[in-house]
């Protein structure tokens, strides 16, 4: 095989990997989304980010020789960040039949991330200068943290609603001896 061929093949094993990738974290990004609502959902959510995370180390790897050391450093930097995201991702998944709202922090965590990786090479892309770069991110990072606090609120606030409204026992008012002293009830 000539040299040329070799090249050949491994632009077009990149732009494989790289589509992939992008169709994983659309995936990801998607069912993140519904699994906000629907928590039987969140499976996808963390099999597409795993499998976003696997073809982009891939499609890093095929091009490793090629990248100058700090854009090795950057995307060893962003293969971490993702395998971080998977890891909340999987915490997520255990946590599909609890109440509270660290579901929602941790599938929020990895919907801000895919969207600020959206947004980012979206402007880059598009020839954006680092400034606009910047601005684009950090309106994504304020926007979605702010969603997810809002969408926190409804569970929280119904949670405190159903303890106020709980029963009351009051089946006895008189003191009850409780680690040596006398509680009054």
């Amino acid at each position: 095989m000539t040299q040329w061929n070799v090249e050949e093949e491994n632009r077009m094993l990149h732009v494989i990997l790289i589509s992939a990738h992008t169709v994983s974290g659309l995936i990801a990004f998607v069912a993140g989304c519904i699994a906000l609502r629907r928590r039987s959902v969140v499976g996808v959510f963390v099999w597409s980010l795993t499998a976003l995370l696997v073809f982009v180390a891939a499609a890093v790897a095929v091009d490793w020789s090629s990248f100058e050391l700090a854009s090795q450093i950057v995307f060893v930097s962003l293969i971490a960040l993702g395998g971080y995201m998977v890891w909340r991702a999987v915490l997520a998944h255990r946590l599909r039949h609890s109440a509270g709202s660290a579901f929602i922090d941790h599938v929020g965590f990895g919907l801000i991330s895919l969207f600020e990786g959206f947004v980012i090479v979206l402007v880059l892309d598009l020839g954006g200068p680092g400034w606009l770069v910047a601005i684009t991110a950090l309106a994504g990072l304020v926007v979605g943290h702010s969603t997810i606090q809002r969408l926190k609120r409804p569970k929280e606030s119904a949670s405190v609603a159903n303890r106020l409204e709980a029963p009351i026992d009051s089946s006895s008012d008189t003191e009850r001896p409780s680690a040596g002293r006398t509680v009054l009830r």
